[in-house]
């Protein structure tokens, strides 16, 4: 099928073609011929049918699936003989049922979608201009709850003049062509993009032939109605002038082609798993690509788990086999996955760009993952700016190609122990990469054993070797002085120490040493600098550290002692846990004397305000706190006096700190801002009378009470919806018991209740 001959696979609305008008003149100007133009361009024209319960399949961008939908909608006549029934969604889109209930009232629908808009449902009227309420979900499209622009075309379409008017008073005195338009094509287009992403390529075609139709007679129309297109912010440092009413629409033309590629194919692509040939089979995984699919990895992140996918891992499973027919795949492949990254607003983020950059995945992108999984290295991944020409593009493709079949050539041949062990032995090689994965736990014992065998150098020679290579730049850079004193070369070596101590812990104590001794001069005050590599540094040093004290070094944790008492922490935040791992893991080592009092109980140290300040709530402070006393509660900290004073002092703090939330039906909870991983995490238990607490408030001291109650055995009761009085009763007890000198106290984690 073709876009010239293509016939739609849904009915058509028994009065899709029949006249229609507003008898009211109470309208906005052009409101008439914008809701027609809607109409004869693909909108769905409910008038004539049942208005019915149904359920629906609508899609979802972010987990590339389809989610059956309750909601009402008008149910098309069905044909004779027909299996399936269709019915118009409320955005004026055709969808198959699942199934069909009892009889709705549109009018009535219609009338609480529009009062949804305005006092007293909401503080203020809403106003339907460009881009309000538009942009949303496929399920939110369908909905009777919240009006949008699409919803409002088809009210005017079918409602008597009164609600049509009413309807009316939520667009501006201006004429709403371009809001309508830009409504109705949101829709249509995440549904075209849900449906490609699934896999229903028959919608995603059909769905994206009507865009292009629409979008061009749209375009013709508003210039025509002298709208203005508007410029919005510019992307990627880019000058230009925006040219389309519908920037959305980027990916449109994209998505088209290679549904039109996908509708010509003649026979189905072969399934691997039947296909005992193994060249063959490759051939057939590469064809596969094509509907690889993805999530994203985050919420605000348009990166993507591609290994994850089952037709990758096959290709990275057939070996270096597969890299030939990659590589032709990778250079010269135009085709397009199912993968789309949909960014959420936030994290920097805005709805402009958000929705402007919806781009379709190539199934190059495809190939070189499985590429990248089959050679172990990214170091040939493409780099692009976002700026490139299609040609400039397609050259980056071929030099990261080109990159890859040199490094297929110099290693093919060789086992991956080898092919390691080379890497390693090579002054210019990517050694950590090689080290990382030569000490992976899941390699297999025949390739352990390999390597083991090697000598002259031997594994751990070479690691030996390139740390302390590395070692030695840095140390260079670091006497030199000035802006180089950059960390990355030693953070690089502490990293190789560390593969060192998983493949040969016997002879990594002198390399743990060597760059234990750097890192103190490089982060001492004299040296240290803000730079990342700098406070990436300060989480490698305590676990040099912990390994040399595990492996008997006496001096380990003395010198430890010493940098912790010579340094600002604030210069450190966010590394402030890991930094007093070794506290933990040691804690009644002598190199701590003077280090707890310092810590928590010497009010002149820079550490002991830093932590206080860590301890309470900071107006000014853009986020929760970095770091959190309360999870040291649980360790064996809670024996040191001076940390039992440090929790003292926190007993004496009455500021506000937050409240109890949720219902006794579904468990309540603590919204509060000390917590740093569990602002909504910690659970509460619900009073045994049944007594409601949701918006209970509770002070600073409140709630370091009621965790050091729950983490510490033998402690007093205390609870947080307590009376005020019956609180600070129960932490008297705990401040007393703090201040007792009776055997140590037995910690445990966070008790969930």
């Amino acid at each position: 099928m073709s876009a010239q001959n293509w016939v739609s696979p849904f009915p058509t609305p028994p009065m899709q073609s029949a006249p229609w008008s507003l008898s009211s003149t109470n309208l906005p100007p052009g409101l008439q011929s914008a809701v027609n133009i809607l109409f004869q361009t693909g909108m769905a024209d409910p008038r004539g049918c049942d208005y019915r319960e149904i359920e629906v399949v609508a899609g979802n961008s972010w987990t590339a699936s389809g989610t059956t939908n309750k909601t009402h909608g008008w149910l098309l006549p069905a044909a004779n003989g027909a299996r399936t029934n269709y019915a118009i969604g409320w955005n004026g889109l055709i969808y198959p049922t699942v199934s069909v209930g009892n009889p709705a009232n549109a009018e009535d629908d219609a009338r609480a979608l529009i009062r949804a808009m305005s006092p007293p449902a909401i503080p203020n009227k809403v106003i339907f201009d460009v881009g309000v309420q538009t942009y949303i979900d496929e399920d939110y499209s369908l909905s009777v709850r919240w009006l949008t622009p699409a919803k409002a075309a088809m009210i005017f379409r079918f409602a008597p003049p009164g609600l049509a008017e009413e309807c009316a008073q939520l667009f501006p005195n201006k004429d709403p062509f371009l809001t309508l338009s830009t409504g109705f094509l949101w829709t249509a287009f995440d549904r075209a993009i849900c449906a490609h992403m699934r896999g229903d390529d028959d919608l995603a075609y059909f769905t994206a032939l009507t865009l292009t139709q629409a979008q061009k007679i749209y375009e013709t129309e508003a210039k025509a109605r002298g709208i203005p297109i508007q410029q919005g912010s510019r992307q990627n440092g880019s000058t230009q002038n925006i040219e389309s009413y519908f920037q959305f629409l980027n990916s449109l033309p994209a998505l088209l082609q290679d549904q039109e590629r996908r509708h010509q194919r003649n026979t189905p692509l072969r399934d691997p798993a039947t296909i005992t040939n193994k060249t063959e089979r490759i051939v057939a995984l590469i064809d596969q690509l094509e509907n690889v699919s993805a999530q994203p990895a985050g919420r605000f992140s348009r990166d993507y788990n591609l290994l994850g996918n089952p037709t990758i891992q096959a290709l990275i499973n057939e070996g270096w086999d597969a890299i030939e027919p990659l590589l032709q795949c990778y250079e010269h492949d135009d085709r397009l996955t199912r993968i789309i990254p949909v960014i959420h607003v936030g994290g920097g983020i805005g709805p402009e760009y958000a929705r402007n950059n919806r781009r379709i995945i190539e199934v190059r992108s495809a190939a070189y993952a499985a590429l990248e999984g089959i050679i172990e290295t990214p170091q040939f991944a493409p780099q692009f700016s976002g700026k490139e020409t299609p040609e400039e593009k397609d050259a980056i493709y071929k030099a990261s190609a080109l990159a890859i079949r040199g490094y297929w050539e110099r290693y093919r041949g060789m086992s991956r122990a080898e092919r390691l062990y080379q890497k390693l032995k090579d002054d210019h090689g990517q050694w950590l990469e090689a080290a990382t994965l030569i000490v992976q736990s899941t390699n297999q014992a025949i390739f352990v054993e390999s390597l083991r065998s090697k000598s002259n150098p031997s594994v751990s020679d070479l690691l030996i070797r390139r740390a302390e290579s590395l070692a030695a730049r840095s140390k260079r850079k670091t006497e030199s002085g000035g802006t180089v004193d950059d960390a990355s070369e030693l953070n690089e070596a502490c990293d190789l120490a560390f593969c060192l101590a998983k493949w040969d812990p016997k002879s990594a104590l002198k390399t743990m040493q060597l760059l234990s001794d750097l890192s103190f001069q490089k982060l001492s005050p004299a040296h240290y600098s803000s730079l990342s590599s700098h406070f990436a540094l300060a989480g490698q040093l305590p676990e040099l550290i912990k390994f040399r004290a595990n492996a008997g070094d006496a001096k380990s944790l003395r010198e430890y002692a010493a940098w912790l008492q010579s340094i600002d922490p604030g210069l450190f935040s966010g590394q402030i846990d890991g930094m007093l791992e070794p506290l933990k893991q040691f804690p009644d080592a002598p190199a701590w004397k003077g280090v707890w009092a310092l810590l928590f109980d010497d009010e002149q140290s820079a550490w002991f305000n830093y932590l206080r300040q860590q301890s309470k709530l900071d107006s000014t402070r853009m986020s929760s706190p970095l770091f959190n006393v309360d999870e040291y509660f649980g360790t064996p900290f809670i024996n040191k006096i001076p940390f039992r004073k440090f929790i003292v002092r926190l007993l004496h703090d009455k500021s506000a700190c937050g409240k109890i939330v949720g219902e006794a039906a579904h468990g309540y909870w603590l919204d509060q801002q000390l917590s740093i991983m569990r602002r909504y995490g910690y659970t509460v238990e619900s009073p045994n009378d049944g007594s409601e607490i949701n918006g209970k408030e509770f002070r600073i001291c409140d709630f370091y009470a009621w965790l050091i109650s729950n983490r510490v055995e033998g402690a007093p009761a205390f609870q947080l919806y307590w009376s005020e009085s019956k609180r600070d009763e129960a932490i008297s007890a705990i401040e007393k018991m703090l201040k007792s000198n009776s055997s140590p106290f037995k910690p445990h984690p966070f008790q969930e209740r």
